[in-house]
């Protein structure tokens, strides 16, 4: 993979490759956008897709084409097992597998609505602190 630097020489943001799940369509040279690099990742594959005649102009009626993008976040557990998600609370505990009880307490003390990549990171990084305590 590789890592895009911000002007004070910090990592803005890291791709990785090598992740392979014929499941999801992933093969091992498809670029990640990691978002989470813990014992567990949070990934992000991004796609942008051309969509010709794509609607209607209001006022004119005349056809017009568009970019569409779309993103799919994928869970990547210690031993490689690969799970579609969503960055939704439901979603990520549920997908996560174990310690639903404590997670769920520490989204409603923290205040999490977990609609985010930055809330989601909090919840996987006190995941990983739950699955290093066992």
């Amino acid at each position: 993979g590789f890592i895009l630097l911000d002007e004070d020489g910090n990592i803005a943001q890291r791709f990785m490759n090598g992740i392979y799940d014929q499941e999801s369509s992933i093969d091992p040279t498809q670029l990640l956008r990691v978002i989470y690099n813990g014992d567990t990742k949070l990934l992000a594959q991004h796609k942008t897709s051309f969509s010709k005649n794509a609607g209607r102009d209001p006022f004119n009626n005349v056809p017009y084409s568009e970019f569409k993008d779309n993103v799919d976040y994928f869970i990547v557990s210690e031993n490689g097992d690969v799970k579609e998600t969503r960055i939704r609370r439901r979603n990520l505990i549920r997908d996560l597998s174990s310690y639903e009880r404590e997670l769920n307490e520490y989204v409603r003390s923290s205040r999490l609505k977990v609609n985010t990549e930055e809330e989601a990171m909090a919840l996987l990084n006190y995941y990983d602190q739950l699955d290093n305590n066992e």
